[in-house]
């Protein structure tokens, strides 16, 4: 068993890793460093199907496998850009089918060429996918901040492979549950290797709940209602049960709903369609004409609305990020709230972008609420119980800068674990044999 680190060795973001047993070779996941590309192409206007991948990949937005050998299949853990976002541009090299849920399946179409589409099998948890006669895999339901995400395991004859990045085990989820039954049987079934992100590995305890979440922001959206008018917010535009809470907080305060931005469009209605986000009836969703939508709230009177934006990591652009540089004939007043349902994603240009934008927000006199939020990654107990429901012989830390892979590897040192015995150190473009 061969695996390859491609991207997201060291640092967040451009994740996918290779998988070489005997003839056969399966990529898991293939994203975008999302930060990479808005430092070169944040405030350019061209869409980023647009541009060569060979500048994609000149300035570090997109893997880069050096592999020469055709790939089997792509397998998909879930639907985030910094997993999914770079698959179009490996898909007419490699000829390969396609695996994920129906919520990540989705999101990949949305940037697919005809051509491509029917490469997409929408897989469904606890079923056995034949891929090489040789090589199966699984996918096993587990919490994040995206709908049906999956820990994924690969059955060879060498081992099994399980693949858990990203993950969280929240059993207060509305949206999702960690298949815990199917984790255990796997662990005594017997595991190869691990390969398990690392990005909150270093914070002690567990992560909270999305209950946490949902607590944070009656809270505030009371305390908004009751002492100002307009109330906007921005959250990730995947993360359907976040938006539902907002969404819901908002209309038990009796305000009309709003959501603005070309990511939320197609995101909102998909879900809408899965049965995975319910909307007011009189919500409106728009992406386009916003000064349109913008003079509703102010006919209507602000303190009737709520108002939901693209822009919580402060991307150039966005709406939050337009209203900010006064790119509309509307303007935010002393009298509003905005709502960070959202933490900065932990790289500079997402550092530098949100601080920034929140220098120009003040400006404008509105109050901020930041960090109304729980993360979607787990700490560090639950990347124990993890170990000792898998009991792998060997784990390779990924997802994460140095810092985070060096906490992984403590952490793995406490369960008896060894460095470059049991448990490896990747850098990208490097490659571990088992």
């Amino acid at each position: 068993m061969e695996i390859e680190a491609v991207g997201g060795y060291e640092g967040v973001g451009r994740n996918m890793t290779l998988v070489r047993i005997g003839n056969s070779q399966l990529a898991i996941d293939c994203g975008i460093k999302l930060d990479s590309y808005l430092l070169y192409y944040g405030k350019d206007e061209r869409d980023f199907e647009e541009i060569p991948t060979e500048d994609l990949l000149r300035v570090g937005a997109i893997p880069d496998p050096h592999t020469r050998s055709p790939i089997d299949a792509f397998l998909i853990s879930h639907g985030h850009l910094d997993h999914i976002g770079a698959l179009s541009r490996f898909l007419d090299k490699h000829k390969a089918p396609v695996f994920a849920t129906a919520y990540s399946s989705g999101l990949i179409s949305q940037k697919l060429t005809k051509e491509q589409l029917g490469r997409i099998f929408e897989i469904d948890y606890k079923h056995e996918i034949p891929i090489t006669p040789s090589l199966s895999a699984e996918f096993v339901q587990v919490t994040h901040s995206i709908p049906q995400s999956s820990i994924i395991d690969i059955h060879s004859k060498e081992g099994d492979l399980v693949y858990a990045a990203d993950f969280k085990f929240d059993d207060d989820s509305k949206i999702a549950k960690t298949d815990y039954k199917r984790l255990k049987e796997i662990g005594r079934q017997g595991v190869k290797a691990l390969v398990v992100e690392s990005l909150d590995v270093g914070k002690e305890g567990k992560s909270y709940s999305e209950k946490v979440a949902r607590a944070k922001i009656r809270d505030v959206m009371s305390f908004a209602h009751e002492n100002g008018k307009l109330i906007m917010a921005t959250t990730f535009s995947t993360h359907l049960e976040r938006i539902q809470t907002l969404i819901t907080e908002a209309d038990k305060l009796g305000r009309k709903i709003i959501i603005a931005g070309s990511s939320y469009m197609p995101n909102c209605s998909m879900g809408v369609n899965m049965g995975l986000l319910d909307l007011p009836e009189a919500s409106i969703v728009a992406g386009k004409k916003l000064d349109r939508v913008f003079s509703k709230i102010e006919k209507g009177g602000r303190e009737n609305y709520f108002l939901l934006v693209t822009g919580h990591q402060g991307e150039p652009g966005s709406i939050l990020s337009r209203i900010a540089d006064n790119q509309f004939h509307f303007h935010l007043t002393t009298e509003d709230f905005i709502i960070f349902s959202s933490s900065t994603i932990p790289t500079d240009v997402n550092i530098a972008n949100k601080s920034q934008m929140i220098d120009k927000l003040k400006n404008h006199g509105v109050r901020i609420l930041d960090d109304v939020h729980v993360s979607g990654h787990a700490n560090k107990e639950e990347h124990r119980k993890l170990i000792k429901m898998l009991n792998p012989e060997h784990i390779i830390p990924c997802h994460g800068d140095a810092r985070m892979l060096a906490s992984y590897l403590e952490l793995a040192e406490e369960e008896g674990y060894r460095v470059s015995d049991t448990v490896h150190l990747l850098r990208n473009g490097s490659i571990v044999e088992l």
